[in-house]
């Protein structure tokens, strides 16, 4: 079992197959727990259908969140079609919050989100940078290194004086998997989700269902519970090539992870998941249990991983500098102002700290 409380993951199994009742309870007192895992839209539909049961003022309170989630997402879709010169000019794709809000589940309240995430590959990083920025967009965090969006990051937030902020993807995670994923394979097969005025290009469902499984297991540690419902949400897709996707994880070489977020989604949801995930799942390694992984060891040790294994050399040079010899500019973000020198020792003494605890907890 996870650490989250059980009511949390029987609140996010609700709606799929064989789960449409909740044990009673009283919500409010849970209601910051529930929105931090994002259900606030399965609690509304499982009010609707009587399924549980809200005083008058928990009823208002879910619906104001409702309402700031729905607005935020209205803002989100209108920002995307400004967007779409970028999208198209680059091949963009559209992950997680819009795409699987419209494209995997039956209405767009069941699954907020509070970014626009956009891949595109490592080769056209550094010129959407530059049209984002067109846009209005700006990049409240400076790169370690010269080179580092484009070679070593994940992904790159940018924000928009307006509030909206954009996450600019190069890869579907840390660690060795931002390596083994083959993005142009991914953004060659991409395909359209109908969202209100919006076409949104978007991974095929067997991609997308790796990267919901990378993102529950690598992003989020299997400490969020809307993480696991996109991985059982997608597998639950009549459209869903559940052997395409097998086969992916398999040739991309992120097969663990994903048999760790099939079994976390089969388990921890009592999801029914299709004959090749199902088996998939049940080769799953890693963790014994499926508790929350340490997120700041797991991101040290994931670092050490990509000093070792990062694609080219170019790559790990950037990656090392980053780490060792990071500009002036990062520095001063990062600690505030100060001398040199006693910035640079303190990034050392951090580095030394976070190695030593990755290396005790691996």
């Amino acid at each position: 079992m996870t650490r989250s409380q059980p009511w949390v993951w029987q609140l996010a199994a609700y709606g799929l197959p064989d789960h449409t009742t909740l044990s009673p309870a009283a919500w409010g007192p849970r209601f910051d727990e529930l929105f931090r895992h994002g259900l606030a839209g399965l609690l509304a539909d499982a009010a609707a259908n009587h399924a549980a049961t809200l005083s008058d003022a928990e009823a208002r309170q879910l619906h104001d969140r409702l309402d700031r989630e729905a607005h935020l997402a209205v803002r989100l879709e209108a920002e995307l079609i400004r967007l779409e010169p970028v999208l198209e000019r680059h091949d963009a794709v559209v992950i997680k919050g819009a795409a699987l809000a419209h494209g995997a589940y039956d209405a767009p309240h069941l699954r907020p989100f509070s970014d626009l995430d956009l891949l595109v590959t490592s080769s056209s990083i550094t010129q959407v940078l530059r049209d984002l920025e067109r846009f209005g967009y700006q990049r409240p965090r400076p790169d370690p290194a010269p080179g580092y969006a484009a070679r070593v990051a994940k992904a790159t937030a940018l924000t928009h004086p307006s509030g909206l902020i954009v996450d600019l993807h190069r890869t579907l995670a840390t660690g060795t998997a931002a390596h083994r994923v083959d993005v142009e394979y991914l953004v060659a097969n991409r395909i359209s989700i109908v969202a209100g005025r919006v076409q949104l290009p978007a991974p095929s469902w067997p991609a997308h269902l790796i990267e919901a499984c990378l993102h529950a297991v690598i992003g989020d540690g299997l400490g969020r519970a809307l993480s696991v419902r996109d991985v059982a949400q997608i597998a639950a897709l009549p459209q869903l090539n559940a052997a395409e996707a097998v086969r992916l994880a398999r040739s991309w070489q992120v097969d663990a992870p994903v048999s760790l977020a099939l079994r976390a989604a089969r388990e921890l949801l009592g999801a029914s998941l299709p004959l090749e995930l199902n088996r998939a799942a049940g080769d799953a390694v890693g963790q014994s249990e499926l508790d929350p992984i340490d997120a700041r060891a797991a991101s040290a040790q994931r670092r050490l991983d990509d000093v070792r294994h990062s694609g080219d050399l170019r790559s790990r040079a950037t990656l090392v500098r980053s780490l060792v010899a990071p500009t002036p500019r990062f520095l001063r973000w990062t600690y505030g102002p100060g001398p040199l020198p006693r910035l640079y020792l303190r990034r050392w003494s951090d580095l030394r700290r976070r190695t030593a605890d990755a290396g005790a907890r691996s």
